[in-house]
């Protein structure tokens, strides 16, 4: 899943599915080579109605964080 956003315009999202090949390396594993994306499932839902401004989300994401494996 893909989430995009600008501060003008609402947050969107792509839907695909990716393979990756893995190998075992210094006892962990690591990915080797990306196969390339299809589209993927897409979940049924309905956009909430909001009251917030697209910059608001942006603004938000800033405080977001890189996941640390």
């Amino acid at each position: 899943m893909t989430l995009l956003a600008a501060s003008e315009r609402p947050p969107i999202a792509a839907w695909s599915t990716s393979r990756a090949e893995l190998a075992w390396s210094r006892g962990s594993w690591r990915v080797e080579r990306f196969g390339t994306d299809v589209p993927g499932p897409v979940p049924s839902v309905t956009a909430p109605a909001t009251t917030e401004a697209p910059g608001d989300f942006v603004a938000a994401a800033q405080g977001f964080s890189p996941f640390a494996p």
